[in-house]
């Protein structure tokens, strides 16, 4: 637990980013040599929007706090756990809060406009621009978002898994995209993994793929290995496991 929160909340808002300015079709058309105006391309901005975070949990809260400098208005989010989310969930906002007023000269009135609430995931898809998938796949998640819940959701929205590829219905949401329900997507998991070729969101333009790389990087790498090294030993000798899975 931890090992994997700061670089997959990196990479949630790398896709984030990148799905609002539409950044696959600007790869394509640098690929292709077919550059355009760059009003050809226009896409969204992050300022001023609702951010919903269903799963507020330790990578959902540092996906929040990485999301505060960039002037959103809002954050909606949902949680199983009460007792975490008033404890320290919340805490990760805060701190991002006092970041701002350290290094941004009119950094009260951003705080000030920022809500932060917690509310139930139909009113979350309702009233997001962008949504974030951070929380975790069991038999209650899997397909939590599917054609219905898509629908829920605004024909400008921006859609983001960087969670399991089981909690959305893949095929509904490439057609929630072909139909317009959706102004676009970003995975960094999909169902199944690796997604195949033929699938409809590979080559869609409006979604982004990445394959799984939340956790790569070589500090996370080393974590990871020094985290479970820790845990070998402290079983070895009789001792709790300082890093456990709750």
């Amino acid at each position: 637990p931890g090992a994997v929160t700061t670089c997959t909340a990196d990479i949630t808002v790398l896709l984030a980013l990148g799905a609002m300015r539409r950044a696959k079709d600007g790869i394509k058309a640098v690929a292709e040599g077919s550059w355009s105006p760059p009003d050809g391309l226009l896409g969204r901005e992050l300022a001023g929007k609702t951010v919903g975070i269903i799963g507020l949990g330790r990578i959902g809260c540092a996906v929040a706090a990485r999301l505060v400098p960039y002037s959103i208005s809002t954050i909606l989010y949902t949680s199983r756990s009460i007792q975490y989310e008033k404890e320290s969930g919340l805490r990760a906002i805060s701190s991002a809060y006092q970041a701002l007023e350290n290094t941004v000269a009119d950094s009260h009135s951003i705080s000030n406009q920022l809500t932060v609430r917690r509310v139930e995931l139909e009113t979350l898809l309702r009233l997001s621009d962008l949504v974030i998938v951070t929380c975790a796949l069991n038999p209650e998640t899997y397909h939590l978002i599917n054609e219905t819940r898509l629908a829920m959701m605004k024909p400008s929205a921006v859609l983001v898994n960087s969670a399991r590829g089981g909690i959305v219905d893949g095929y509904a949401l490439a057609a929630a995209l072909d139909n317009n329900a959706l102004f676009a997507a970003g995975l960094d998991v999909t169902d199944p993994e690796p997604i195949p070729i033929s699938h409809p969101l590979t080559s869609h333009p409006k979604c982004l793929i990445l394959p799984h790389l939340g956790f790569a990087t070589t500090v996370t790498h080393n974590r990871t290995a020094a985290f479970a090294l820790i845990n070998l030993i402290s079983g070895a000798v009789g001792l709790d496991l300082p890093f456990k899975i709750v």
